[in-house]
C-alpha cells in the first residue's frame, strides 16, 4: 500500500503540498499507524532525527504510580509517543495544538521542512 501511495516520494517535482494532500492512508489502530509511518520514512531519502519526550516528577511527590520505563512504552490515543523519529519531507498530522489561536488546528496535515538537533 505504501509503495503504491508514495512510489515517487523522492522525486523533487513532488516536493509540494498538492502531492501529499492527494494521498492519505487511514487506519484505526495505533500499531498499524506506526508500521505505515516507518515504511514511509524508510522510502524517504535523508537522515532521520530522533526526539524523546521530557519527563519530570515533583520532588515532594510521595507516590510514583508508574515507572518512567513503563510510561515510555505506552502507545494510546491522546498521548504522544516517548520516541518520535522524523525525516525532512515526511507528511505529518497535527494531533493536538495546545494554543490554537497561534497556529494550525487539530487534524491539519503538514510536511516537515526542517529538523533541529536535540
Amino acid at each position: 500500500m505504501v509503495d503504491e501511495m508514495y512510489a515517487d516520494i523522492n522525486n523533487p517535482e513532488n516536493a509540494n503540498d498538492e502531492y501529499f494532500s492527494s494521498r492519505t492512508i487511514l487506519t484505526t489502530a495505533n500499531a498499524v499507524v506506526q508500521r505505515i509511518n516507518e515504511a514511509v520514512a524508510q522510502r524517504l531519502e535523508g537522515v532521520s532525527q530522533e526526539y524523546l519526550s521530557t519527563d519530570s516528577v515533583e520532588e515532594d511527590e510521595e507516590i510514583n504510580f508508574f515507572e518512567q520505563e513503563v510510561l515510555h512504552t505506552v502507545n494510546t490515543n491522546g498521548i504522544p509517543p516517548h520516541k518520535l523519529t522524523l525525516k525532512k519531507g515526511a507528511p505529518i498530522m497535527m494531533m493536538r495544538n495546545l494554543n490554537p489561536e497561534l497556529g494550525p488546528c487539530n487534524g491539519t496535515r503538514l510536511r516537515i521542512v526542517e529538523l533541529k538537533p536535540t
